[in-house]
């Protein structure tokens, strides 16, 4: 009877560390895959940032392109006398 005390009592002891290195890999592999998603996000934002960043500066020129246009027709344009 000792001896399956004892055999039975090894098979909890066994199957309880496993069940405990089950759970740390598979918490060790969701923060993994939590991380990636976190960086694959900053990096997406990165990129959005420098985009937007493209956009502005096109914006800008686009403005002082139009200004400088607009600028030179006023000036080129015949003057009309009041009445």
């Amino acid at each position: 009877m000792k001896e399956w005390i004892v055999v039975l009592s090894l098979a909890v002891a066994l199957a309880a560390l496993v069940t405990a290195g089950a759970i740390y890999f598979r918490c060790r592999r969701i923060r993994r895959e939590k991380n990636r998603r976190i960086a694959r996000v900053l990096h997406e934002q990165d990129l959005l940032v420098r985009e937007l960043e493209h956009v502005r500066i096109e914006k800008q020129a686009f403005e002082r392109v139009l200004t400088t246009r607009l600028t030179a027709a006023e000036q080129s344009a015949p003057q009309e006398d009041d009445p």
